[in-house]
């Protein structure tokens, strides 16, 4: 029995070797597929570019700009509005009083527009223009305009009224912002007042009775502005004047100036 059962045992091993055989003869190894192409590719790259790069640009830069500036601008400032007339031209000298009056743009010009003249501005305005209707007055029986006067610049106050006062005084004025030319006008400074520790002394000016009687409002609700100038002179013992300084004024004319006229004529206040 035992010698049975050990040569089924031996028969089943072998078996089982057979198998094993026939199982390794056909698992035959097979060499690795290449990825080697069948063919070069196509693509080369080539150390030379196939478009060769120019070293001028395309668009070449041009020295001269292509909008040329003019020296020229293309808004010409415009002419100002308000020039004196005809142009004046300017003096070389302080021109005499006759040549002063009868071309006052040309004075005026020279006013602004020499080194001289220029030493010889000031500043001031009208006294008390709040209450006084372009700093006009009744007082004392004379119909008056009053300009504050610095008591630094000249003592304008002495010898006034005298035969021996040796300051002259003359007003240009005109409508302001017009064209029209400055009129010149000779103006009597009948007095001169000035109160203890004043900066200023009162120039009580005859205005209207000198000759500028053209001064009115625009209407009863508007005024009229003038632009004034106030030009004092010197004259020394042999009749010769100079130029002690001047004033550039704004006057606001209104109704009320023109309600104080009318008084001032009915009252015989304006001096003849």
């Amino acid at each position: 029995m035992t010698k049975r059962i050990m040569a089924l045992l031996m028969a089943a091993s072998m078996a089982m070797s057979c198998a094993l055989l026939v199982s390794c003869g056909d698992s035959t190894t097979k060499a690795p597929e290449t990825n080697t192409p069948t063919q070069a590719t196509s693509g080369t790259p080539s150390e030379t570019p196939s478009e060769t790069p120019t070293g001028t640009p395309t668009v070449t830069p041009s020295d001269t700009p292509t909008v040329t500036p003019s020296d020229t601008p293309t808004v010409t400032p415009e002419t100002p509005t308000v020039t004196p007339s005809d142009s004046p031209n300017i003096p070389e000298k302080m021109p005499d009083q006759e040549t002063r009056l009868a071309k006052p743009d040309e004075f005026v010009n020279w006013l602004n527009k020499s080194a001289e003249a220029s030493a010889k501005a000031f500043e001031t305005d009208l006294y008390r223009p709040d209450v006084l209707p372009g700093g006009f007055e009744i007082w004392s029986g004379n119909f008056q305009q009053c300009i504050n006067f610095p008591t630094v610049i000249a003592p304008v106050a002495t010898g006034v009224g005298t035969e021996d006062y040796k300051y002259r005084f003359e007003i240009y004025y005109k409508l302001y912002g017009s064209e029209d030319s400055y009129k010149g006008v000779p103006v009597d400074v009948w007095d001169v007042y000035v109160g203890d520790g004043w900066d200023n002394y009162i120039l009580r000016i005859h205005t209207y009775s000198s000759g500028i009687t053209d001064l009115a409002a625009k209407n009863a609700d508007e005024p009229n502005f003038y632009d004034y100038i106030l030009c004092t002179y010197e004259i020394d013992e042999e009749g010769e004047e100079s130029l002690v300084c001047w004033f550039g004024l704004l006057v606001e004319i209104s109704a009320d100036y023109d309600a104080l006229l009318q008084k001032a004529l009915a009252d015989d206040a304006v001096v003849k």
